[in-house]
């Protein structure tokens, strides 16, 4: 009996992946009903299905225009797949199971550990209390702002859909929208609430979970981690060089920023500077833009968010690792440096993942006889940091 059920036995990368993908074959399956259409024809398989697979992954394309094909059972149903996608389908099931009072396996445990990319499993159900506490919060603040906003352009019922809708979406990163005729935000370039709103939204969504715990403990503990502060000042650098750029390419251009006013361009520019972060939203004629802003907008999508987030991309810290630390090593750094283990292994750092710590030990120019590769030395922080991941696992437990 144990051999045959021997297949059940996946691993939490394995589980992931099939609960993704039985997430979007539902949410296809969901958005073929004929509920689920404004005219009652069902919609195609194909288009079903991607709909359900961009929803999920929150990657915010469209083959179809959300606000005129779907009705509101099926726009729900592609915001719940938008929730479900960007905090992550384990951490929702975390949610049910919290509410039932149900007790955390050690596999459950394990499942999102490798979900949050964490290095140890101590405190993992305590961080997913946190994820959960900070999305709704953020998603109902940015939800009430938008509602407000938006009840004086249409009734109060459907300016509060559609400012959950929009909080939901946003801060995700998902960038999918009910204005129509694949407008997104184009209506409210000049409207500094929804600019500054939905920025808020996405900026918070994709800087991560682990730097927002760092960011609301930062009154009590003074101090940030390594990680938060390769964060923070990767996206502000990024979104700064984004505006300034966006700004110069795009100041003449009569299809985009050319033809507003000062405080249009502004907000305009920092809207797009925002956005391809993974959000996908615009305020602006995308297709209008010059080759060489678009050029630098899939370069800003490329690097993407943080770790950790509801964003995409190949991560700000790495940027900042293989990028910024990498040249500074190359060009004669070498130089042996005493450097605090906690800065560099994560050892001592509580919200610094695996990757992180890795790359910045690296990165901070190390002596092989501190960071060995994992060869057998005593005391060996990466044999430490290694036992603590695996063998203090049960410790975790009591979280």
């Amino acid at each position: 009996m144990n051999s045959k059920l021997k297949w059940l036995r996946l691993s939490p990368p394995q589980i992931l992946v099939l609960g993704f993908a039985a997430i979007i074959f539902i949410g296809a399956a969901l958005l073929m009903l004929p509920i689920s259409s404004r005219t009652g024809e069902p919609l195609g398989f194909i288009d079903a299905l991607f709909t359900s697979t961009s929803a999920t992954c929150v990657t915010g394309l469209v083959v179809v225009d959300t606000g005129t094909t779907f009705s509101s059972f099926g726009q729900i149903v592609i915001m719940l797949l938008i929730q479900i996608g960007g905090l992550g389908f384990m951490t929702m099931a975390t949610l049910f199971a919290l509410v039932l009072k149900r007790r955390i396996s050690l596999k459950d445990r394990l499942v999102l550990q490798e979900a949050m990319n964490q290095s140890s499993m101590e405190g993992i159900v305590r961080l997913i209390r946190r994820v959960l506490l900070y999305s709704l919060v953020i998603e109902a603040c940015g939800a009430v702002l938008l509602s407000i906003r938006w009840a004086f352009d249409m009734p109060i019922g459907k300016a509060i859909y559609y400012g959950v809708f929009h909080a939901v979406t946003m801060f995700n990163n998902a960038g999918f929208d009910l204005f129509g005729d694949f407008r997104s935000l184009t209506g409210y370039v000049y409207d500094p609430v929804v600019n500054v709103v939905v920025m808020f939204l996405i900026v918070s969504g994709g800087i991560g979970f682990i730097v927002l715990s760092d960011l609301i403990d930062f009154r009590k503990q003074r101090r940030l981690s390594l990680h938060s502060k390769v964060v923070l000042s990767m996206t502000g650098a990024l979104l700064l060089l984004g505006f300034i750029v966006i700004l110069i390419f795009e100041f003449t251009n009569p299809r985009t920023l050319g033809s507003l006013n000062w405080g249009g361009k502004f907000l305009g520019a920092l809207f797009q500077s925002v956005t391809p972060r993974t959000a996908g939203a615009n305020t602006i004629d995308i297709t209008g833009l010059r080759q060489a802003t678009q050029f630098f907008i899939v370069i800003l999508m490329f690097i993407g968010a943080s770790p950790g987030s509801t964003g995409g991309g190949i991560q700000n810290n790495d940027v900042y690792h293989n990028g910024w630390c990498g040249h500074r090593h190359d060009a004669g750094t070498r130089r042996h440096r005493h450097v605090p283990l906690s800065a560099c292994t994560g050892a001592g750092t509580e919200g610094v993942n695996h990757r992180t710590s890795r790359l910045a030990a690296r990165s901070c120019g190390l002596h092989d006889s501190v960071h060995d590769r994992g060869r057998g030395v005593p005391g060996n922080p990466v044999r430490n940091n290694v036992r603590v991941r695996y063998g203090g696992a049960l410790d975790g437990l009591n979280a």
